[in-house]
């Protein structure tokens, strides 16, 4: 008796310590914002919803810890032809969506559909094989098919979203589902118990949405969250100080610029976009917003020095306001101009304090006659709405985080032609540039030749003026752990734990 007495303290001993090292089975995240965009993967612009729907959903492909490698998610395999314009994909097994649907063929057709695939024809084989047969060379399909823009959805959800997009019928395949949703307060998932790899330690995450970046601090700092990746550099030095919070931080693929509305006089006129980048003391941002540059470092390219096709020898636009009042002069406007300025509308890595940089660009182009009305948006979605879609400004401080690490879709949705009305706010459009993206993407082994010179198009053109590149930060209290920094800005909770 004393013998299986003493066995079950030991059970229950084990039992206790492998319990508390799983820990808490409840995650809190701060987003920085005052709201996620949408629930569905086709309708994300931002990294903030991004931070939702990648736990929920999954692509054929997905993109290692580190960003570098593509690995197999719903698709086990795949195959391409000798000229990379026929793929074949062998598609997973035994997955089923979170309303129990078999994840089949059908699904990738009808998702690839909503999700605006536009590279060639998608056709099923059977119900765990397609094909794509592409209108041009694509090396880089699996990176690109990592892009949430390609996330596979239930049919329920596809169809509920044509009924009434209203967001009841919300159903991936991830390691966790989606339970509900309280407008500028709280999302909430719970964790999948049949997901068909290895499934998530929390059972439930919360994420908390905050519009303003001392609030998000303060609950950091509270505990009322337990992590977040919406640290802004200002806010470093009060982590450091905590010694209940852990901090990191790493270079990352991004890039915040200022973007000009080429549609609009006076930046239609090239000389009016190169005068105000001349006009631009980036120096000078750096030191006050970014640390002295401990937290980023100033851009000069449409892309990232970390990525592939990088033109390190592009030459700079360096302050030089002479030379801008001589520009702004050619252009016809001697005297200057009134223009109005629509800062980010919520803290971003690559925007820690919107409002502050605006209101400091604001002083920078006063000094060669520029006047700028600084005009916040209302909201997260109002910004979105104004400068992507509606594309009503004069002047905005925007940015763009990786989706993949493919050169040619960070270039391509922010700066071609077709994408005008979506994601390029500037309204520029370059037949050039276009068929140097295309190029590159369809002949690998001259694309960084190709890069180069899109690049060069871009400096000579200047339809953004580049701004910063942020380093990745994020933030979380003692007991938290499995959280990786990832070089896209990706949020993967799959595999985080409390203690």
């Amino acid at each position: 008796m004393k013998m299986k007495i003493c066995a079950f303290i030991i059970i229950c001993v084990l039992f206790y310590s492998y319990s508390y090292a799983q820990g808490s089975k409840e995650l809190k995240f701060g987003l920085g914002a005052d709201d996620i965009h949408s629930v569905y993967p086709w309708e994300s612009t931002d990294k903030i919803t991004d931070a939702v729907i990648i736990n929920i959903y999954e692509g054929l492909t997905s993109l290692s810890p580190k960003g570098s490698n593509v690995e197999p998610c719903l698709a086990e395999r795949w195959e391409a032809s000798k000229d990379f314009t026929e793929w074949t994909f062998y598609l997973r097994k035994n997955v089923k969506f979170h309303n129990g649907e078999t994840f089949t063929a059908d699904h990738v057709i009808e998702s690839f559909k909503i999700g605006g695939f536009q590279f060639g024809k998608v056709s099923k084989i059977d119900d765990y094989k397609i094909r794509i047969v592409l209108s041009e060379a694509k090396p880089a399909l699996p990176i690109t098919l990592a892009n949430l823009d390609y996330f596979i959805s239930a049919k329920a959800t596809i169809e509920g979203f044509n009924k009434d997009k209203i967001p009841t019928q919300v159903f991936g395949t991830g390691p966790f589902k989606f339970k509900s949703w309280e407008r500028g307060k709280r999302i909430v998932l719970d964790k999948n118990d049949a997901y068909w790899g290895e499934k998530a330690k929390l059972d439930r995450v919360i994420f908390i949405p905050f519009s303003e970046n001392e609030a998000l601090l303060k609950a950091l700092l509270t505990g009322a969250i337990d992590i977040t990746d919406g640290i802004v550099s200002q806010n470093i030095a009060a982590i450091r100080q905590s010694k209940s919070l852990l901090f990191k931080s790493e270079v990352s693929l991004n890039y915040a610029y200022m973007v000009m509305n080429n549609k609009r006089k006076p930046f239609d006129n090239v000389k009016v976009r190169q005068a105000i980048a001349y006009a631009i003391n980036k120096k000078e941002l750096i030191n006050k917003y970014f640390l002295g540059g401990q937290a980023g470092m100033s851009a000069k390219s449409c892309m990232p020095p970390a990525m592939f096709g990088f033109y390190k020898d592009l030459p700079d636009y360096e302050f030089n306001p002479a030379k801008a009042k001589q520009l702004l002069k050619e252009a016809g406007y001697p005297a200057g101009f009134q223009a109005s300025l629509t800062p980010a509308g919520a803290v971003r890595p690559y925007m820690p304090d919107p409002l502050g940089i605006a209101n400091s660009i604001k002083a920078q182009l006063k000094q060669v006659g520029i006047d700028l009305t600084i005009k916040p948006a209302k909201s997260w979605s109002d910004f979105l709405s104004i400068t992507l879609i509606k594309m009503d400004y004069d002047i905005a401080l925007l940015g763009w985080i990786a989706d993949t690490a493919d050169p040619y879709d960070f270039l391509h949705d922010p700066l071609s032609g077709e994408s005008i009305g979506k994601y390029n706010a500037s309204g520029w459009s370059n037949k050039e540039f276009d068929s140097l993206l295309n190029l590159a993407n369809s002949e690998p082994l001259r694309s960084v030749q190709y890069y180069h010179r899109a690049q060069l198009i871009f400096h000579d053109e200047v339809p953004q003026i580049p701004l910063f590149h942020a380093y990745q930060i994020a933030a979380w209290r003692e007991g938290v752990s499995g959280f990786i920094l990832h070089p896209l800005g990706y949020v993967i909770l799959k595999k985080v734990w409390v203690k």
